[in-house]
């Protein structure tokens, strides 16, 4: 029999085409309800060898610890996003399932959201959203120019690099700081001196357990009180309390982050959106391909993209 495919997906998430290119191979069942109790999923529990090609969006992003203890003659996990620290990857391994994820679909995407945050500390946004629009000439909406400013980058992986490049075409000055990347066209700094020195700082490592705590209160410490902190990454790298604190007694002069909180929550220059960065029209597309393209990669026992 034919290795089957459980797919659990939001609509918005996969489509049609996409899901007939995958039933060429196998069969393929796809729970695509908005919100998903996948422990009553009785599929991923019988003899059938099978694939679980899973979105983390149905369940709230996050796994219900009871799943694996269900799971039966599971060959291959595969996500749908880039990040996978939802899953318990050495539970995985233990029991020989392999794991793949979608890597680099969102980069513009992602790097054009920091572009946008950081546009709007640097132009009090926030200031002018609580003033609701109020034309004045006060401090508290007065901007600064971003050309010839220094920006940090913490991370220079696809992101970070992109972002590298869009700050540079706007006549910023670039250096980073990466555990294992080098980059001939930016300057490598310390992280204690990238922090110190740069007027706009983004972080951008990937969420493992190596980064987290990466940027805590000791290192954000060494930021410029003019400085603007830029972050769309897991808030268990840095110490999101300490810079909002840091802002609020303007010893800092901005952050943005991506949450469900409003703009109207903080005091001072803080900026938050929705977790929305990735979702373009571009992104989407080019996720909803990519996971198939992975997930007949491993129905054909080539798997690629292996975590």
């Amino acid at each position: 029999m034919k290795m089957k495919v459980i797919l659990i997906a939001q609509e918005e998430e996969f489509n049609e085409k996409q899901l007939k290119r995958l039933q060429e191979y196998t069969p393929v069942q796809w729970f695509k309800d908005k919100t998903a109790d996948i422990l009553n999923i009785s599929a991923l529990s019988d003899d059938d060898e099978k694939i679980l090609a899973l979105s983390p969006v149905p369940m709230g992003w996050e796994l219900p610890k009871d799943l694996y203890k269900i799971l039966k003659n599971v060959k291959f996990i595969n996500l749908a996003t880039t990040t996978y620290e939802y899953l318990d990857l050495a539970w995985c391994k233990k029991n020989n399932i392999q794991v793949t994820n979608i890597p680099h679909y969102a980069t513009n995407a992602v790097a054009e959201q920091a572009i946008l945050l950081m546009l709007s500390l640097t132009k009090k946004l926030p200031a002018q959203i609580k003033s609701n629009y109020t034309y004045a000439f006060t401090k508290d909406v007065l901007g600064i120019d971003i050309a010839g400013k220094k920006v940090g980058i913490i991370g220079l992986g696809d992101i970070g690099t992109r972002i590298a490049e869009m700050v540079s075409s706007l006549g910023m000055d670039v250096s980073y700081w990466s555990l294992r990347s080098r980059h001939d066209n930016y300057r490598y700094k310390s992280l204690d001196t990238l922090l110190r020195e740069s007027d706009i700082v983004f972080p951008t490592v990937e969420s493992s357990p190596n980064t987290y705590g990466l940027l805590n209160k000791e290192k954000l410490s060494q930021l410029k009180k003019t400085a603007i902190f830029v972050s769309l990454i897991d808030e268990r790298i840095w110490d999101k309390e300490y810079l909002i604190e840091k802002v609020e007694e303007n010893e800092l002069a901005g952050l943005a982050f991506e949450g469900s909180e409003k703009v109207s929550d903080y005091k001072g220059n803080v900026m938050v959106l929705p977790q929305l960065a990735w979702f373009s029209q571009e992104s989407l597309d080019k996720n909803i391909k990519g996971w198939a393209d992975t997930i007949i990669s491993c129905i054909q026992d080539k798997p690629i993209n292996l975590i």
